[in-house]
């Protein structure tokens, strides 16, 4: 696997319109993705580490939108 991205980078992926979120893992822990072209629909995947996201969190410069009932994933957006 590709080195995970870095904080600045994961940012500028958001800005260009790449969706995030935090999979949840049916038997164990989760993850965490950027995908182009939004989540599911077959673009470019890339994996943020979740120190870097929890700090990007924590800054205030994502915000985590509601949980939909029935999905596997919480999705994250950029904080206006």
């Amino acid at each position: 696997m590709a080195d995970k991205i870095k904080g600045e980078e994961v940012l500028q992926l958001m800005r260009e319109g790449w969706e995030c979120c935090y999979a949840h893992g049916l038997r164990g822990p989760g993850w965490w993705r950027l995908q182009k072209n939004g989540l599911g629909r077959g673009g470019d995947v890339k994996h943020p580490h979740g120190q870097t996201m929890n700090a990007l969190e924590k800054k205030g410069l994502i915000k985590r939108l509601p949980h939909e009932v029935g999905t596997f994933h919480t999705q994250y957006v950029l904080a206006e």
